[in-house]
């Protein structure tokens, strides 16, 4: 993202290049992708739950992330000294393979709290906030930890590896409350005009 580059350049500039990618890529990115769930769940009267959020996160993550592993995937053609091809398969193989799916599962996370933030009935203004700013944060150290560039190759294997331990698990619990949250709700009555007798509501048992 064009946003990133001003931070990228600062960390440079402060000597701080295991962090300059991740403060590059996590900053800019999580918000906007943020922004992105909350902007759909306001436009659809018919997305109305927290879980609802969770699913409209991750599919802003999936998009954002076929978009990103294709740009990369161009880059790598035209940067690779031998052929177009295997360098952009290269590149692209790489992200999909080595951290499938983080986009979706980090904007999953932050879309989750937002869900809850926007839906739950009976939260004060206070409370709102909290949650969804806890869940983009959440989602914001876990992209911030995948980006950190170590310079030897062990301790970037165990930083992928410590972050998959958290990262999966969490979404598959996050998964499973919202399915079984799906399962238990009773739906909503949707009128056609205001309700003001009791014979407007039609008993089809």
């Amino acid at each position: 993202m064009a946003s990133a580059q001003p931070i990228i350049d600062l960390t440079d500039k402060l000597g701080w290049k295991v962090v300059s990618a991740s403060f590059g890529g996590a900053y800019p990115e999580e918000i906007s992708k943020a922004l992105g769930v909350l902007l759909i769940l306001f436009t659809f009267s018919k997305i109305s739950r927290p879980w609802h959020g969770f699913v409209t996160g991750g599919m802003v993550g999936l998009g954002f992330e076929v978009f990103e592993n294709l740009m990369y995937g161009v880059i790598g053609g035209m940067t690779d000294a031998n052929s177009d091809a295997p360098g952009a398969l290269f590149s692209w193989g790489l992200r999909s393979i080595a951290g499938p799916g983080l986009h979706v599962f980090f904007t999953a996370i932050a879309g989750y709290g937002i869900g809850l933030a926007v839906f739950t009935y009976g939260w004060d203004r206070v409370r709102r906030f909290q949650v969804a700013g806890v869940a983009l944060l959440v989602a914001f150290v876990f992209h911030f930890c995948w980006n950190l560039t170590w310079e030897g190759n062990l301790a970037a294997i165990i930083n992928v590896i410590a972050v998959s331990v958290f990262l999966y698990p969490l979404v598959i619990y996050l998964w499973i409350r919202c399915h079984r949250d799906a399962a238990a709700d009773l739906g909503v009555i949707r009128m056609t005009s205001p309700l003001t007798l009791v014979s407007q509501v039609r008993n089809d048992e």
